[in-house]
């Protein structure tokens, strides 16, 4: 007997779920159920646990936010490959993909890798009012004609897969998030594999709820389109090689999940010294080096593997050299110049500020030009000789744990944060200017 996953993802379908499980259950009952929830403020989530307490072939992943439909069906295709499932049929979860179309898929799995539910198919039919059927029919028409696919219908996530397929397709290597996933995603499934089957279903409206994409996320399905067209016609340009799926397994830092998605590999710098893969060790794009950098799935968290501990992420920092940061001083100085004056009303009269990871010095340079009392801490021993000769601010050499505590405070430490060393609280300023926000975090008391 195969062993069959249905999967489909919840935001706020409280009305929905319960009775879409067991319509799934009536139509496939050897199958198991996938649910991924992002944290559903109507209760959706605890109608799924209680299922699940009471249905042993429910199993349900609790996100902590809303993540994005494309990772939600990410998560589940890595769920399926790695539980050696045979066949994942994915769908939304307002019936508008109705159940009883559920034996249909696999039926046309048996010769196929690739199936789905199209509206746009002879005998399919689609509740849409004129303007809506409009617009998918041509984000249809415009994503077959821009990459070349033969499939009526992409935009659709009522789909099977075989297991065959689903060891092929590299997930790491799909960008999209949202509901721009259904056609990136089928983008790389037609160029795996020609074994691709369409049969007509009568899409209905959706049973409880309201409907969630956005005109945000019709734009990015445009601009997706768009992407994905310019790298079918310039593919030495916008294409890289990549190596499909990890031999190792990853496991979150915080979640503790096993289900993540490659953003970066690992690279090293041309003028790395360090002979393995090290963490990010320089600012600019043609010197640093970082090791595999991995989004969770299941809590959206973004990590590097291997982790470093923190003593060896300093001892890497303080060997970090980059010319190219101090040849462009100049620009980041004027950079630094708008950002003060974004962050200075929060400034109190006679305010102490200490800039943590102030670098060559540009922004301690602007706020001892503004007369105000800065002190620079900064693990790179290289940074800190040029950070002397670009501002007179004193720069303490290492991290925070090195800043002096010249007060009585019997207050425990708290790593990372400058309340380890001081008694007044240390309040963080910066965070409404993004380039700065990437850049140094500046901390300072009233």
């Amino acid at each position: 007997m195969q062993k069959i996953l249905v999967f489909f993802p919840t935001y706020n379908e409280a009305g929905n779920v319960a009775l879409l499980i067991q319509a799934i259950r009536e139509h496939l009952p050897s199958a198991h159920v996938l649910v991924v929830d992002d944290a559903s403020p109507d209760g959706t989530g605890d109608i799924l646990d209680q299922l699940a307490f009471e249905l042993s072939e429910l199993k349900v992943i609790h996100r902590p936010g809303k993540l994005g439909l494309g990772s939600a069906h990410k998560l589940a295709m890595l769920y399926a490959r790695d539980n050696e499932y045979d066949v994942l049929i994915t769908m939304d979860a307002d019936f508008s993909h109705a159940p009883r179309y559920l034996p249909q898929f696999i039926d046309y799995l048996a010769d196929a890798e690739f199936v789905t539910g199209s509206r746009y198919v002879a005998g399919g039919k689609c509740d849409y009012g004129f303007g809506r059927t409009l617009i998918s029919r041509t984000a249809n028409l415009f994503a077959k004609a821009a990459l070349g696919l033969k499939l009526e219908e992409n935009t659709t996530l009522y789909r099977g897969f075989r297991s065959s397929l689903l060891k092929r397709m590299d997930i790491d290597a799909i960008q999209s998030e949202g509901y721009s996933f259904a056609v990136e995603s089928v983008h790389q499934i037609a160029r795996l594999t020609d074994k691709m089957r369409e049969f007509p279903i009568h899409f209905e409206h959706r049973a409880a709820g309201a409907s969630k994409i956005s005109k945000a996320e019709i734009y990015k399905a445009i601009l997706t389109i768009q992407r994905l067209g310019a790298a079918r016609l310039i593919p030495q340009v916008l294409r890289h090689k990549r190596i499909p799926h990890r031999t190792e397994p990853a496991v979150c830092v915080s979640c503790k999940s096993t289900y993540q998605i490659e953003l970066y590999e690992a690279r090293k710098g041309e003028q790395s010294k360090i002979q393995d893969i090290s963490p990010y060790s320089c600012a600019s794009h043609s010197s640093r080096t970082h090791a595999e950098i991995l989004k969770c799935l299941s809590c959206g968290l973004i990590f590097m593997r291997p982790e470093l501990s923190p003593q060896k992420l300093v001892q890497e920092y303080a060997d970090a050299v980059d010319p190219v940061y101090r040849d462009n001083i100049q620009a980041r100085i004027t950079t630094f110049r708008y950002n003060l004056a974004q962050v200075r009303r929060y400034f109190s009269p006679g305010a102490r500020v200490l800039e943590i990871g102030s670098y060559c010095g540009a922004f301690l340079k602007v706020a001892r030009e503004e007369g105000i009392d800065i002190t620079g801490v900064e693990p790179s021993n290289w940074a800190v000789d040029v950070s002397a000769s670009i501002s007179d601010a004193p720069v303490i050499r290492g991290t925070t744990a090195d800043v002096p505590d010249t007060s009585a405070s019997s207050m425990s430490p708290s790593p990372g944060t400058c309340s380890s060393i001081s008694p007044t609280p240390w309040r963080s300023c910066g965070a409404s200017t993004g380039y700065w926000r990437m850049t140094a975090s500046c901390f300072f008391r009233r």
